[in-house]
């Protein structure tokens, strides 16, 4: 289904490495030709904290923040749309998934 989907909606991704610890990717619908935007931030050399945000300017930011360590991992999802015309609309959920 994926696979369909994508051939249906398909889409150029260009990922340029801004530096060691940003990349960015913009994404462009070669059927609508609608952009959005991918943002990657690496906070530690090994990749055990990593920010990825999304932002498609006509709806919508999304961000993804996973934090690792010896017992888990912290996850920290946040979503704003921006048709709404409100940010009371936003959810935020933050999670715990334990390594044992």
């Amino acid at each position: 289904q994926q696979q369909q989907q994508q051939q249906q909606h398909p889409t150029l991704t260009v990922a340029h490495a801004v530096s060691q610890r940003n990349t960015l990717a913009p994404e462009i619908s070669l059927r609508t030709a609608r952009i959005c935007y991918t943002w990657k931030h690496t906070f530690d050399p090994d990749g055990a904290s990593v920010v990825i945000t999304r932002v498609d300017p006509t709806s919508y930011i999304r961000a993804t923040w996973s934090d690792t360590s010896r017992t888990g991992t912290w996850l920290t999802d946040l979503y704003v749309p921006l048709d709404a015309g409100s940010f009371l609309d936003a959810e935020l959920k933050i999670r715990r998934r334990f390594s044992f």
